[in-house]
């Protein structure tokens, strides 16, 4: 997606509504033009093919997003500060992190490969950064993985209440839950 406006070449806004096309052009190739609110209606002077709405993401506000320490969830941080050992119990964390990253789709899989004797190889793509990264599975048994599993609950339970203690006021109380709003009429 282009940056700004095809008709008058306004920036665009972060999660702003844009109108796209793919229109051919005198050489008989297509081209994506991209119009902002205003400019929308240009998109029929054009011989288009196809059409569509989108929101642009301007990628200087992702990308300060990701650095804030705050936007990575717990479990991405576990597996990168478990993934780095070469101990055998911290990789079987890493491991079932990176499964659940998986799931989630925070990871995606990319290839799996056999190496010498029981060892696989599985490469991730971390899509919040756009990394690959390799993750070992040396045919974990059932008892290292359920070993595993409790250090990962137990990691996540300490994330969690590191958490909520940043979520409390300064004089060491929990700040109160919001009412529910049980009609429109209730609404400030």
């Amino acid at each position: 997606m282009g940056h700004s406006c095809s008709g008058c070449s306004a920036p665009f806004q972060h999660l702003e509504k844009v109108r796209s096309v793919a229109a051919r052009t005198d050489t008989r190739t297509l081209e994506r033009l991209d119009f902002c609110a205003v400019c929308a209606h240009r998109a029929s002077e054009h011989e288009t093919y196809c059409s569509w709405v989108a929101v642009y993401r301007d990628p200087e506000i992702i990308r300060q997003s990701e650095e804030d320490p705050e936007s990575q969830y717990p479990l991405r941080r576990i597996f990168y500060a478990y993934s780095e050992s070469a101990e055998r119990d911290k990789n079987a964390v890493a491991f079932l992190a990176a499964e659940m990253l998986r799931r989630q789709r925070g990871f995606k899989k990319i290839r799996e490969s056999q190496e010498e004797g029981d060892t696989r190889v599985i490469w991730y793509l971390d899509r919040s950064g756009n990394r690959i990264i390799e993750v070992r599975d040396p045919s974990f048994s059932y008892a290292e993985l359920d070993k595993a599993r409790i250090t990962l609950l137990e990691e996540m339970k300490a994330a969690d209440t590191e958490h909520s203690r940043a979520d409390t006021s300064g004089n060491g109380q929990a700040s109160a839950p919001a009412e529910p709003i049980s009609s429109p009429e209730d609404m400030p």
